[in-house]
Order: C-alpha cells, then sequence, then structure tokens
C-alpha cells in the first residue's frame, strides 16, 4: 500500500497497518509515532491490540510510546467487527477526499508556516477562528458582499501594499 501524506489508516483490526511506516494516528502534521522506544520490535497495529478485550493494549502503549503518541492511539476508536484497516481523508469526518478539506487544509498550513516564519503568536483556540470564518460565511448578504468581507478579512483586496507584498 502506498504512502500518502494526509490520508490515514482506519483501524479496524489493525493487520494491514504498519506502525512505522504507515500514517495512522489522527493527528495534524506526523501520523505516525515520533519515536521508538528501545526494546520496540513491534510491527503491526495489530500488535498493539488486546485479542481478548479487542480493546488497546494500555501496558504495551505506555511501554512502547512517548506520551503524546499513545495518547492519540488510545483516543482510536476500534471496531467490534472484524475489517481490514482501509485508508481515509484525514481532513474530512466521513474520510472521505473533498476539495473543499483540502484547499482548508492547504489555506491552514499555509498559515501556520507564515506565522512561524514571522514569528507571530498562533491561537490557543483554533475552534473560535473557525467559528468566525463561519459567520462570515453565514452573514445575510448578497454572495459578492460576503466574499468581499472574506477578501478584506484575509487580506488579499488588491490594495496597492498587498500589490507591494
Amino acid at each position: 500500500m502506498a504512502k500518502m501524506c494526509c490520508a490515514k489508516a482506519r483501524i479496524w483490526i489493525g493487520e494491514a497497518t504498519d506502525i512505522w511506516a504507515m500514517n495512522w494516528i489522527p493527528r495534524d502534521g506526523l501520523m505516525r509515532p515520533m519515536s521508538r522506544l528501545q526494546g520496540n520490535n513491534m510491527r503491526m497495529v495489530s500488535d498493539l491490540i488486546d485479542n481478548t478485550t479487542g480493546c488497546w493494549d494500555m501496558q504495551r502503549l505506555k511501554q512502547s510510546f512517548l506520551p503524546m503518541d499513545w495518547e492519540a492511539i488510545a483516543s482510536i476508536p476500534l471496531s467490534t467487527r472484524r475489517q481490514v484497516d482501509f485508508w481515509a481523508w484525514h481532513y474530512e469526518k466521513t474520510g472521505v477526499f473533498t476539495v473543499r478539506s483540502a484547499y482548508r487544509m492547504l489555506v491552514s498550513n499555509r498559515e501556520k508556516r507564515t506565522d512561524w516564519i514571522e514569528h507571530n503568536p498562533s491561537r490557543s483556540d483554533c475552534s473560535a477562528e473557525r467559528k468566525e470564518w463561519t459567520d462570515i460565511w453565514q452573514v445575510q448578504v448578497p454572495f459578492k458582499v460576503r466574499q468581499f468581507l472574506w477578501r478584506l478579512a484575509r487580506q488579499s483586496i488588491p490594495t496597492g501594499d498587498v500589490r507591494h507584498q
């Protein structure tokens, strides 16, 4: 199975998902474990699942991964049905790729990169920023006014200083 940058595996039984080579942890950024702790020779995600309970083996997770990794892994819901793992688009709840979600991902990555380069402080509450954009698009005005508001908020109106940049 080819590696995909923004796709992640939906874990059902874990037998088709390589712990170290595939994107399978649901988070932004690196979707694989950050590092391997010494003595960890597990290869497939199925090695992390307790076969008797069908739940994550928490002891094995804590022994094998850094806290930020095992916490993210433990938050992945497992299915009670025996199904093969499959690829899903990380940026959409349904797992199905949409141009809208790809656009949002690209804009978000660009903003994070720009903020990092310019040493701008980042927001701690991303949901508040999403709500602001949603509010702009739900204003009951003609579409061209909403689009103008969006461009104004994004600083993308071709004014002299924007054109200069």
